[in-house]
């Protein structure tokens, strides 16, 4: 597969779940949740990456 038809697999995979396909800035912030979600569950609680 290409970048485009993964893009285009993403995109009906949204439609079909019934996620936001028109608010940009939505998209952004729930981009920007995952992303930190999964880079704190990186770090332990003494802020040290754990290997």
């Amino acid at each position: 597969m290409d970048l485009r038809e993964d893009q285009k697999v993403v995109y009906k995979n949204k439609l079909d779940k019934g996620f936001n396909v028109t608010d940009v800035n939505k998209e952004f912030c729930s981009l920007y949740g995952e992303v930190a979600e999964a880079y704190f569950r990186t770090v332990d609680f003494n802020l040290q990456v754990k290997k």
